[in-house]
C-alpha cells in the first residue's frame, strides 16, 4: 500500500509505449544494414500498402529506399522479398564524396541481399514497421492522464456503443496490457490516491478487474468511466465490486430513449444503460452521470435532470446518484457529425441553467463549467448558481493537465474578465464554428467573494 506522497513534479515520467515502436524498427533497420543506421522514414504514404517502405539514411549521407519486391519495382538490387534503390549520389564523380556514398550504398547492397536470403531481418522488419503503422492515430497521452493525486488509465478504445460525438476511432488498437499494469505501478508508486479506468468501454477489457485489484492492493481509489451497459450484468458487477471497485462516472446523455440511442448510434443500449446504473446504485457504488451536451439534446436538459431524479435519486435514498456533469464536447472524429453538432452558448445556456437548478434543489451535485464543460460565462445572468462553488468550478489552467487545456482559446472579451486567471477558456474549434456569441467578461462587482480574481503572483 502506498503511504508517501512525493512531489510529482520530481517523479521519473511513466515509461512510454509509442516511442518504443519505433525503437523497434530501428532494432530491426541494425539487424540488416551493417553500416551505421542515421535515421530513417517511414514510406508507406508514398507507397500504398508496402509493407517494407522506407526510406533509411547512411552514414557519410547516402539515403536507399527499401520496398517490398513486386512487378514492376526496379531498383539497385531486386531480389525476392525486397527491392533497394537509392537517391541521386553527388555530381561530381571522382570526389571523394562521390566515392563514400557509392561505397555507402554498396554496402547497404550486400547487406540487403543478405537479409533478403535469410528472411528473418526482413520479416522483423515489416512486423515492427506494421505495429508502428496501426499505432499512427494514438499517442501515449490518449492512455494516461490526469493531475496529481488523480490518475486516469483508458484500457484501449473498443466500445460497445459508437457515439457520433467521440473523439476516438473504433479501430485504434491498444498497448499490451503488461504496460497498465506498469503504468499504474508507477502512478502508485508517485503517491496518487485515486484512479479512474476509461476507454472505450473499460468494462469490455478483461483485464479490467486484475487492474481494479491491483489499485486497491496500492491503496488507491478505483472508479470507471462506463456506459453501464455491462454493469446490466449481475456477474460482471458482482466481479468489479469483488475486485474493489468503488464508483462509476456514466455516460447518460438522454432521458428518452430514441434520443439516447440516436446519440450513442447503439439501438436498445439506453434501457441497458439505465438498469446498469440502478444496478450500480443498488450495489452499493457511489455513481455520478455525465452527459455531452450536443444541438440535438441541448433543449432536452430540463427534462435529463428531471428524469435523473425521479429515476436514480428518489428511489435510491441511501446511495442515490450524487454528481451530475454537462459536458461541452470537442471535436469528434467525425468531421461531418461535428460541424453539425456544435451548439453555440446562447443556445445552451437557459436549458442548462434550467437542469442545474433541478437537480441543485434535489441535493445532487452539479459541474457545468470545468475541464470538460463550459466557459464559467455561460452563467451569466444565474446568481443563485456563481454563489455556488460546486456549479462554478472555474479551474487555473496551470493546474491542468495538458489534454484538458490544449486548444482552448480566449477571445478579445475575455482579456477584462475577473475570471480569466480561473477560466480555461473556449475550445477553439467551436469558436471556429459558431462563433463568440455568449462570451461574456465578468466584472469583478458581479462574483462571491468566494469567486474573486486570483492573484497575478
Amino acid at each position: 500500500m502506498t503511504t508517501a506522497s512525493p512531489d510529482p513534479s520530481t517523479a521519473a515520467p511513466l515509461a512510454p509505449f509509442k516511442s518504443t515502436l519505433a525503437d523497434a524498427v530501428d532494432e530491426a533497420l541494425a539487424a540488416i544494414f551493417s553500416a551505421p543506421v542515421r535515421g530513417w522514414e517511414d514510406r508507406a504514404r508514398h507507397r500504398g500498402d508496402d509493407a517494407l517502405a522506407v526510406l533509411v539514411r547512411l552514414e557519410g549521407g547516402a539515403e536507399v529506399e527499401l520496398t517490398a519486391a513486386g512487378p514492376g519495382r526496379r531498383g539497385y538490387f531486386e531480389g525476392q522479398r525486397v527491392v533497394l534503390g537509392h537517391r541521386s549520389p553527388p555530381a561530381d564523380r571522382g570526389h571523394p564524396r562521390y566515392e563514400a556514398f557509392m561505397a555507402a550504398v554498396d554496402r547497404a547492397r550486400d547487406d540487403v541481399a543478405d537479409a533478403d536470403a535469410l528472411g528473418a531481418p526482413i520479416e522483423a522488419l515489416a512486423a515492427a514497421l506494421a505495429t508502428l503503422r496501426a499505432f499512427a492515430p494514438v499517442d501515449d497521452w490518449m492512455f494516461r492522464q490526469g493531475v496529481f493525486p488523480r490518475a486516469l488509465l483508458r484500457l484501449g478504445f473498443r466500445c460497445n456503443q459508437d457515439c457520433a460525438f467521440c473523439w476516438q476511432g473504433r479501430d485504434w488498437p491498444e498497448p499490451p496490457a503488461e504496460h497498465f499494469i506498469e503504468w499504474l505501478d508507477a502512478y502508485a508508486a508517485e503517491g496518487r490516491a485515486f484512479v479512474s479506468f476509461s476507454g472505450g468501454e473499460p468494462t469490455l477489457h478483461p483485464e479490467l478487474p486484475r487492474l481494479i485489484e491491483r489499485a486497491r492492493e496500492h491503496g488507491m481509489t478505483a472508479w470507471i468511466q462506463t456506459n453501464a451497459i455491462q454493469l446490466a450484468k449481475p456477474h460482471v458487477l458482482e466481479r468489479l465490486v469483488d475486485a474493489g471497485l468503488q464508483g462509476c462516472f456514466v455516460s447518460y446523455h438522454a432521458a428518452e430513449p430514441a434520443l439516447s440511442d440516436a446519440m450513442t448510434r447503439a439501438p436498445r443500449t439506453h434501457q441497458r444503460t439505465e438498469r446498469g446504473i440502478a444496478a450500480a446504485l443498488a450495489a452499493g457504488l457511489r455513481v455520478e452521470l455525465n452527459c455531452v451536451v450536443e444541438r440535438v439534446n441541448a433543449a432536452h436538459l430540463p427534462a435529463h435532470a428531471a428524469a435523473i431524479v425521479e429515476r436514480f435519486v428518489t428511489p435510491f435514498s441511501d446511495n442515490p446518484v450524487r454528481r451530475v456533469s454537462y459536458s461541452h464536447p470537442c471535436e469528434s472524429y467525425d468531421p461531418r457529425h461535428w460541424e453539425d453538432a456544435v451548439v453555440p452558448l446562447t443556445v445552451v445556456q437557459p436549458p442548462l441553467i434550467a437542469a442545474l437548478r433541478t437537480l441543485l434543489a434535489a441535493g445532487v451535485e452539479v459541474e457545468g463549467v470545468g475541464t470538460c464543460g463550459f466557459p464559467p460565462c455561460l452563467l451569466r445572468g444565474a446568481p443563485d448558481l456563481l454563489e455556488r462553488g460546486d456549479v462554478l468550478r472555474a479551474m487555473a489552467p496551470d493546474a491542468q493537465s495538458e489534454g484538458d487545456v490544449s486548444g482552448r482559446v480566449y477571445t478579445p472579451a475575455c482579456e477584462h474578465c475577473a475570471l480569466r486567471s480561473r477560466c480555461l477558456g473556449m475550445r477553439s474549434e467551436v469558436l471556429r464554428l459558431v462563433g463568440d456569441a455568449g462570451i461574456y467578461p465578468f466584472r469583478a462587482d458581479e462574483l462571491p467573494a468566494s469567486l474573486a480574481p486570483a492573484s497575478s503572483g
